[in-house]
């Protein structure tokens, strides 16, 4: 929800559904060589069972747990990021579990740039890497903490990866901007 008093980031959906893409690769690897022989025959790693078995059990494991776990967010998108005029929450933890900064400490927001993954002619592109929120320094907020994915948190900045939110680093700039002006009236 995003209204005049608040403003939110939430995981992208498109990103989840290439996670779980992934996931399902690793489950059908894992079933395959378990049950269905289609890609692997069922004499595949007979010379090692146990790294066949330590295989499947991995692969299945990991590949349903992915699955289970972005089709939980694909339905319930987790909130990586919520400001208010109380507070600034983020998303700490494995499981987005909120942390809350007083807004009071909320300087400002700014685009982030970074280097691109894409080498073209030896050389790489400065990109948007994602809007980076500023905080005032102060001993009552801690100065990083342990954050999930698509946000980092170092130095009283908290920066908000473009991959893995579900709106352009503009707009997060954008609605970051009536909460600090608050601060500054």
């Amino acid at each position: 929800m995003t209204d005049a008093s608040s403003f939110e980031v939430r995981l992208s959906r498109p990103l989840l559904l290439m996670i779980i893409a992934v996931g399902l690769v690793f489950l059908a690897a894992g079933l395959d060589l378990a049950v269905t022989h289609v890609v692997f025959d069922a004499s595949f790693g007979e010379g090692s069972p146990i790294g066949r078995w330590a295989f499947q059990i991995f692969a299945i494991g990991i590949g349903g747990v992915i699955v289970l776990n972005c089709f939980w967010y694909l339905l319930f998108p987790a909130r990586m990021l919520r400001i208010d005029r109380d507070n600034v929450t983020f998303g700490t933890g494995f499981r987005y579990r909120p942390f809350s900064i007083p807004t009071r400490f909320l300087q400002g927001g700014e685009i982030g740039m970074r280097e691109s993954m894409v080498e073209v002619n030896g050389q790489r592109k400065q990109v948007k890497g994602g809007a980076v929120l500023k905080f005032r320094a102060s001993g009552e907020i801690p100065a990083q903490k342990a954050t999930s994915m698509g946000l980092q948190y170092y130095q009283h900045e908290l920066a908000v990866s473009s991959l893995y939110g579900n709106r352009k680093p503009e707009e997060i700039v954008e609605g970051v901007r009536p909460f600090v002006s608050r601060l500054s009236r």
